[in-house]
């Protein structure tokens, strides 16, 4: 799984990075939107308006390609050193 980052890039740089990639010979079946937005505090509107953008641009490299996430999940413990 390849992470591409959607608040603070373009789709045409996600798309330039699964092709090059794929280039270096790297297989590449899934793709994760987004790596973790939680904290960026994305409206769930403007994030779907984005995902539909990198999505065009992803599958116009690879129609095959699956693309999942982003991964909204929260800890419910913080870590000790954390809290």
């Amino acid at each position: 799984m390849i992470p591409v980052t959607m608040l603070y890039g373009t789709p045409t740089d996600a798309a330039a990075q699964i092709a090059y990639i794929r280039k270096r010979g790297y297989p590449i079946s899934y793709i994760e939107m987004g790596e973790e937005p939680d904290g960026k505090y994305a409206h769930a509107e403007d994030y779907a308006a984005l995902y539909l953008q990198w999505a065009t641009a992803i599958h116009k490299v690879d129609p095959k390609l699956k693309l999942g996430g982003p991964d909204f999940r929260r800890r419910k413990r913080r870590h000790p050193r954390l809290a």
